[in-house]
C-alpha cells in the first residue's frame, strides 16, 4: 500500500511541473515575437538566451505538450490526495461500525482492507500476469505494509483467498467460525482453514511457521466503479463477526458510497 503522504507528495510535485510546462510553452511561444536586436541596456545580457531559446523553440514546443499529457496521466493515475484521505477516514469509519464492541481492543486484531485488481504485478511469481488483488488502502494506522496478495485469473476455480472469492462473486461472502491456528494447529484444523479460506496448505503454512496470527472470521465485499468490477473490500477479525442479512445489505451500500469515491481517484 502507498503511503499517503508519499502520494500526497507526488500529486503536488506532478501538479508544479505541469504548471511549469505550461509556463515554459508561454514564455517559448512569446519569445518567437521579440528580436534580439531590440534588446538594449540591461536587457542586451539577454539577448544569447533568446537567440537559444527561438533556435530550439520547434523543438521545445513539440517536447513539452507531449510531457505535459505524460504528467496529467501520471497525476490521474496518482489521483487527489482528498480523495485518498476520505478513502481512508470512511475506512476507519466502517471498521468502528463493523466491530463496535472491540473499541478497547488493538485496531490491527479487526481490520477493514480496499483490495484493487491489477491485471499485472512485478514479483516472482509462476503468474504475474493472471490478475491479482493487492492492498491498496487500509483502516487504522498499523500494519499498513500488507504483503497479502491474492490470485484472480480468468479461470474462477484458481481464485485464492476470501479476496478472490469474493472478486469471482456476485455479492458479499462471509466465513465465520474458522479453527484457531496458534499453538501447534491440528493437520485437520489447517485443512478446514486452508479450504474455507480459499487458499492452498502450503500458502497457510507460510503464515503459521511465521508466526503470523490469522484471522477467524471474514466478510468480502464487492467494489464497482462506473458499473465494473474494481476490487473489493475484506473486514478480518480475529474474534467472531455477527452478520445478518441486514448488516450485509448495509455494508454492500457502504461499498457503493467507495465506488463513487473512486471515480475520482
Amino acid at each position: 500500500m502507498r503511503k499517503r503522504w508519499f502520494r500526497r507528495l507526488l500529486y503536488h510535485a506532478l501538479t508544479a511541473a505541469q504548471w511549469t510546462a505550461v509556463v515554459i510553452s508561454g514564455a517559448v511561444s512569446a519569445s518567437l515575437r521579440a528580436k534580439v536586436t531590440d534588446l538594449h541596456g540591461t536587457w542586451a545580457s539577454f539577448a544569447p538566451l533568446l537567440d537559444w531559446v527561438q533556435d530550439r523553440a520547434w523543438l521545445i514546443l513539440l517536447v513539452v505538450p507531449v510531457c505535459i499529457a505524460i504528467v496529467e496521466f501520471l497525476r490521474r493515475f496518482t489521483g487527489p490526495p482528498w480523495v485518498w484521505d476520505a478513502i481512508h477516514h470512511h475506512l476507519d469509519l466502517f471498521q468502528e461500525y463493523a466491530f463496535p464492541d472491540q473499541s478497547g481492543d488493538m485496531l490491527h486484531n479487526h481490520r477493514v482492507t480496499l483490495f484493487k485488481y491489477v491485471s499485472w504485478r512485478w514479483c516472482w511469481s509462476k503468474w504475474p500476469w493472471s490478475g491479482w488483488l493487492i492492498p491498496f488502502e487500509r483502516s487504522g494506522h498499523t500494519t499498513q505494509h500488507s504483503s497479502a496478495r491474492f490470485r484472480v485469473p480468468d479461470d474462477a476455480e484458481r481464485i485464492e483467498g476470501v479476496a478472490g472469492a469474493t472478486w469471482a462473486s456476485r455479492g458479499a461472502v462471509v466465513v465465520t467460525d474458522l479453527p484457531d491456528l496458534q499453538n501447534q494447529p491440528s493437520e485437520g484444523d489447517i485443512r478446514t482453514y486452508a479450504q474455507r479460506t480459499y487458499v492452498t496448505e502450503e500458502w497457510l503454512r507460510v503464515y503459521i511457521n511465521k508466526r503470523r496470527p490469522l484471522a477467524r472470521s471474514f466478510v468480502g465485499i464487492p467494489v464497482n466503479v462506473k458499473g465494473n468490477r474494481w476490487g473489493v473490500i475484506v473486514l478480518d477479525s480475529r474474534g467472531e463477526m455477527l452478520v445478518g442479512p441486514t448488516i450485509l445489505k448495509l455494508y454492500t451500500l457502504i461499498s457503493r458510497i467507495f465506488g463513487k469515491l473512486l471515480e475520482r481517484a
